[in-house]
């Protein structure tokens, strides 16, 4: 007999969150034995997917202010793990870049998870990996978007309860 439906879909959503508070954790943990801020770890992890950014980009990514990314920045760069340079078609812009001090340094950090999820890939059909790499990009895509509805103060969808922290109105 199959599962029911509304449950399964309340249960991944669940599982969801809780993945999402581990992988929080995580990040916690790494930047606590790296002596970097989770703000630190999400820049480098855009710089090592976004080449050369300038600080304005840095923000809208990141959803902080550009005095916040300036000052995060110059952490970065202290530490020798990002560099400033200028723009060769616009010398006003600055462009920010990942260094292999980085790479180095904070890259082995990660080695595990990513051997974990290697490994349970290695388990996956193609075409569930296709389905799983569009559900999750899609799920991101959702969460970027509610987080901009949020922050420009529209209120929230009613339509559903939430199933991770209940209301008491439905």
């Amino acid at each position: 007999m199959a599962p029911d439906r509304e449950q399964t879909v309340a249960e991944l959503g669940q599982v969801l969150w809780d993945y999402a508070q581990q992988a929080y954790r995580l990040q916690a943990a790494i930047g606590e034995r790296l002596g970097l801020h989770a703000t630190d770890l999400a820049c480098l992890a855009v710089l090592s997917s976004t080449p050369r950014p300038t600080a304005g980009d840095l923000a809208g990514q990141l959803g902080l202010t550009t005095g916040a990314v300036t000052r995060m920045v110059d952490r970065l760069a202290e530490r020798g793990y990002v560099r400033r340079s200028a723009d060769l078609t616009d010398r006003r812009r600055v462009l920010i870049e990942l260094t292999a001090k980085a790479v180095a340094e904070v890259g082995p950090a990660y080695y595990t998870i990513t051997a974990d999820l290697e490994r349970a890939a290695a388990q996956c059909t193609d075409e569930q990996l296709c389905f799983l790499l569009s559900f999750v990009r899609d799920r991101a895509t959702d969460c970027v978007a509610e987080a901009a509805r949020m922050r420009s103060g529209q209120p929230a969808a009613r339509a559903h309860r939430s199933r991770v922290i209940a209301t008491s109105t439905p």
